[in-house]
C-alpha cells in the first residue's frame, strides 16, 4: 500500500472537493482516487474535519491564495520540522488557510505506530491545541514553539517551551509533567497552568489557575511552590519572585480568544499585539514604552483595537502596510 507523499497530494482538487466547488466529472475521479486505498481515504476524511473547524472560524475565504500558501508552506515546513508526520502536516496546513487567529488541533497517540512530531509551532496570530495520550491539553499560543523527544506510546511528560502555553495537565505522582523553558523548569503537582517564556523576553511567568506548580531556576536551581492565583517568575539570572493573588484575565484570556491588558506598560502591550495580530507595532518614542493599558480585545481588528488604545492614551496611530506607529499627538 503506497501512502501519497506530502507533495504529491492533489491540492487544487481537494481544497475545491472541501469547499463544494469541483465539478462532478472530477469529484468522480477524486473518489475513485480516495478509494483505491483505505489509508488515503482516511487522510482525506481527517482533512476534512481540520478544514471543517478552520471554516468554522468564519475567516474570508480566498482559494487561489490559500493553496499557494500551502503549496508554499512545505518546503518550511519540512525544514522546521523534518520529523512531523506528514499526515499532521498537512492537517495543520489546511487549517491554517483561513488564516487569522486559526486554532487548529493535533490529537497524538491512538493511531498505530506513527510517532509524535517533535516540534510543533505557530506563527503569529495563529494557536493550536494538543492532547497528549495520558489526557494532558496543551494550548499553544501564538508564536510559540513546543519540542520534545518521544514515541506517543511512551507518553511524554517533558516538554520544552519556547513561547506561551496553557497547559491542563494529568497528574501523575510518579512521573510529574515538566515544562523547560530557557530560564526556569515548571513541574506540575496537579493543575492548570499557563507558562509565558519567549527567549526574547529577560523573565519567564508562571501563573497558575488550578492546583499548584513547582518553579525551580533551571533543572537544579532553587525552587518554590506556587498556588492557586500565584503568579512566578524567574530571571535569566536565575532570581525567582512570587506574586499572590493576580488576576487571571491578562494571563489566560488568550486562550479564549480575548487579548487582555491590566495596567500593562505598553512596550509589553507592543509586543503581544504584534504576536496576537501578526503585526509590527512600534513606538515612536521611547518614553511612551512606561505608559501603561488596560484593555480588552476579541473581534477587532488591528486597525482599530490599536486606534481604541491610542485614544485612551492621547497618542496617534501611523498605519504603514502591516507597521503601526504609535506617536504622541501633535499639539
Amino acid at each position: 500500500m503506497t501512502i501519497p507523499r506530502f507533495d504529491d497530494l492533489p491540492y487544487d482538487a481537494l481544497a475545491r472537493y472541501f469547499a463544494g466547488e469541483l465539478a462532478d466529472r472530477e469529484a468522480e475521479a477524486l473518489r475513485r482516487w480516495m478509494d483505491a486505498d483505505p489509508e488515503r481515504r482516511q487522510l482525506v476524511e481527517r482533512l476534512r474535519e481540520v478544514w471543517a473547524q478552520a471554516r468554522a472560524l468564519r475567516q474570508s475565504w480566498n482559494a487561489e491564495a490559500a493553496l499557494r500558501r500551502i503549496k508554499a508552506m512545505e518546503p518550511e515546513s519540512a525544514r522546521a520540522a523534518p520529523s512531523f508526520p506528514w499526515a499532521l502536516r498537512i492537517a495543520a496546513a489546511i487549517a491554517i488557510l483561513a488564516g487569522g487567529l486559526v486554532v487548529w488541533h493535533v490529537v497524538l497517540g491512538g493511531r498505530g505506530k506513527q510517532e509524535a512530531p517533535a516540534e510543533v509551532a505557530t506563527r503569529r496570530g495563529q494557536r493550536a491545541t494538543l492532547r497528549f495520550p495520558d489526557g494532558t491539553v496543551v494550548v499553544l499560543g501564538p508564536a510559540s514553539t513546543l519540542r520534545y523527544a518521544a514515541e506517543v506510546r511512551r507518553r511524554p511528560r517533558t516538554v520544552d517551551l519556547d513561547g506561551e502555553a496553557y497547559f491542563t495537565v494529568t497528574h501523575d505522582a510518579k512521573r510529574p509533567f515538566a515544562v523547560r523553558t530557557a530560564h526556569g523548569v515548571a513541574r506540575d503537582l496537579g493543575t492548570r497552568f499557563v507558562v509565558r517564556a519567549y527567549r526574547t523576553d529577560s523573565v519567564a511567568a508562571v501563573v497558575v489557575a488550578e492546583g499548584s506548580v513547582s518553579l525551580a531556576a533551571g533543572v537544579a536551581g532553587d525552587s518554590l511552590v506556587l498556588a492557586a492565583g500565584d503568579l512566578g517568575r524567574v530571571t535569566a539570572g536565575g532570581h525567582l519572585a512570587t506574586e499572590r493573588g493576580v488576576s487571571l484575565e491578562p494571563y489566560l484570556g488568550w486562550t479564549e480568544g480575548r487579548l487582555v491588558f491590566q495596567r500593562t506598560p505598553l512596550r509589553e502591550a507592543a509586543v503581544q499585539f504584534g504576536r496576537w495580530y501578526g503585526v509590527d507595532v512600534r513606538l515612536g518614542d521611547a518614553w511612551l514604552g512606561e505608559e501603561q493599558v488596560t484593555a480588552s480585545f476579541r473581534d477587532e481588528p488591528a486597525a482599530t483595537a490599536l486606534g481604541l488604545v491610542a485614544v485612551a492614551a492621547g497618542l496617534v496611530v501611523e498605519e504603514r502596510g502591516t507597521e503601526f506607529i504609535l506617536r504622541r499627538r501633535a499639539q
